[in-house]
């Protein structure tokens, strides 16, 4: 609801804080545009709180009064946002307790992923040095099967020219 000061400064016609203040030869205070407006609706020109008849079509400004609606409406507005700036500074407070549990999963989920990729390159190291180890073992009886083919072939020539020898009559 609004204070006793505040009501002092609102328009009869629109309720709202006085814009472009005018004042009546009866003392009444409008908004320019209200007065306008309640006079277009009515047949003669008066007042809307006392009914008395305005002598002029085009009142005079209050400026008195504009000049404290000015600061009345100022003063509301840093009111408002210091308001604004607790009510933000509590959520992001709220905000903060709120994610400290989530950054500490943060870190630990970058320590995980720190020790993943070094097992990953230690597997790999280890798959690629037990590559070359079975490449290595692998030539070796490859060799040895070289060899033995060779040697195979030469006891069959050689049990081919003992044939050819021993058993032509």
């Amino acid at each position: 609801m609004a204070s006793r000061s505040e009501k002092d400064l609102c328009c009869p016609v629109c309720h709202d804080v006085f814009t472009d203040p005018v004042l009546l030869s009866c003392s009444h205070s409008f908004c320019r545009d209200c007065l306008k407006t309640w006079w277009r609706q009515h047949p003669t020109p008066g007042c809307p709180v006392c009914k008395r008849r305005s002598s002029r079509e085009d009142p005079p400004s209050n400026l008195a009064l504009k000049n404290l609606c000015e600061s009345f409406q100022l003063q509301r507005s840093q009111r408002s946002s210091e308001s604004l700036n607790e009510a933000a500074q509590e959520h992001r407070d709220e905000l903060q307790e709120t994610l400290k549990p989530l950054k500490e999963k943060l870190k630990v989920s970058e320590q995980v992923k720190v020790e993943f990729d070094q097992t990953a390159e230690h597997i790999k190291s280890y798959c690629y040095s037990f590559k070359e180890m079975f490449v290595a073992k692998l030539r070796l009886p490859m060799k040895l099967l070289k060899l033995l083919t060779t040697v195979l072939k030469l006891i069959s020539q050689l049990f081919l020219n003992a044939k050819k020898i021993y058993w032509t009559d």
